[in-house]
């Protein structure tokens, strides 16, 4: 990964980070529209949708100059796509950089006198990229503690201070997306002084999974060995699920008062002081569902869309029995989320155009076995595309 010596950000730019959905060129052009009417500016993405990022442009009768960007998060190359004549003033990632720090010194080196920064993401781009990353504890920190600043629901100045070791947390910026449209939805501050507990009544030396297990209370064979169910954290919040927990840690990592060692485990920061000791309030809104790591490709390949050349005929499948227990539930959505960051990967296409959220929770609960069952829970279109590989993938849900 590339060692970066992160520059100072300007106070002028407004930081903002959106969600990437299908429309996602038509987004760029609303936010470079948003940023700085008429003024020159520059769009960051993969080399596979630098053609279709250029088309667009050009059909809005802007001017491109195409140069190398940072290495992105999934670790290929990237292309930054220079908009207009002049002094750039604002910029769109349409694709992460490798890390927090190439994010900020990328904003920073191509519009210091900025005014804008989008930054679109999707939970699916950090899923691939720790599939990738396999068990380089530095890019695996990297990549969470990027995707914590985008999990992050308070001024994003401040947490970027965290992540630089400042010691002093700066007063609300006032002027990122957060701080001008505070997120809606539940706020869990004691979720973070819980988490950081944890990390310390633990020693310092375990990763995320454990410290979920403690919090959860989940009899984990670690936990056990170590008698870690004997600890004040045990149990401390089994009302959030494993992939909300990896959420708020994620986002403590991120804003410096949680950081990875050499060998994997999460320790404490100087800011982590504060929030044990109730110094510092750390809220952040809770997320509903976060998709995991992809899972394994089965022997044979992928499975491939409805209508795809050489789908053969499906064999039938056995009714499945759907699980009514909240637990089961919970695992048969983590198992289809990781089906859905994998096949879409395989397609080259967003996740959320195979499956939405809302989607995968109709799909746990009714279990469609046919064609006809499955356009009563998701569009037509997702059922022409992907209807027969979305009906194996349930089939298997346990």
């Amino acid at each position: 990964m590339t060692v970066i010596d992160t520059p100072a950000l300007p106070q002028t730019i407004r930081l903002d980070v959106t969600e990437r959905v299908d429309k996602e060129l038509e987004q760029l052009l609303t936010a470079a529209a948003a940023a700085h009417p008429g003024a020159a500016g520059v769009v960051v993405c993969s080399a596979t949708r630098a053609g279709d990022a250029t088309a667009v442009l050009h059909g809005a009768g802007r001017q491109t100059v195409n140069t190398d960007g940072p290495p992105g998060i999934d670790g290929r190359a990237t292309v930054a796509i220079a908009v207009d004549e002049g002094a750039a003033r604002w910029i769109v990632h349409l694709d992460a950089p490798e890390s927090l720090d190439a994010y900020i010194a990328d904003v920073a080196t191509r519009i210091p006198d900025g005014t804008a920064a989008t930054l679109l993401t999707a939970p699916a781009d950090f899923a691939r990229a720790r599939a990738t990353a396999e068990r380089d504890v530095a890019r695996l920190a990297a990549i969470d503690a990027l995707q914590g600043y985008t999990e992050w629901s308070g001024c994003r100045r401040q947490l970027i201070a965290g992540w630089l070791g400042h010691d002093a947390v700066p007063d609300p910026c006032g002027n990122c997306d957060n701080c001008l449209q505070p997120p809606p939805g539940l706020l869990g501050a004691e979720d973070a002084r819980h988490a950081v507990n944890a990390v310390a009544e633990t020693g310092e030396r375990f990763g995320m999974k454990h410290l979920v297990s403690v919090l959860r209370g989940e009899r984990t064979e670690t936990v056990v060995t170590h008698r870690h169910d004997k600890l004040a954290a045990w149990k401390r919040g089994p009302q959030l699920s494993r992939a909300q927990w990896d959420a708020v840690l994620r986002q403590l990592l991120a804003a410096g008062i949680l950081r990875y060692d050499e060998n994997g485990g999460i320790v404490h920061t100087p800011l982590a002081a504060a929030v044990q000791g109730g110094a510092r309030s750390v809220a952040f809104a809770r997320h509903e569902e976060l998709p995991e790591a992809p899972m394994p490709k089965r022997r044979g390949g992928p499975a491939k869309p409805a209508g795809a050349a050489g789908t053969a005929t499906p064999r039938a499948r056995a009714t499945p029995k759907p699980s009514t227990s909240a637990r089961a539930r919970e695992e048969a959505k983590r198992t289809l989320y990781r089906w859905r960051t994998a096949f879409a990967a395989e397609l080259g296409v967003p996740a959320i155009r195979v499956l939405t959220d809302p989607d995968i929770t109709s799909l746990v609960v009714r279990r469609p076995t046919s064609m006809d069952d499955l356009r009563r829970v998701i569009t037509p279109s997702r059922c022409d595309a992907y209807g027969e590989a979305i009906l194996a993938a349930v089939a298997d849900l346990k």
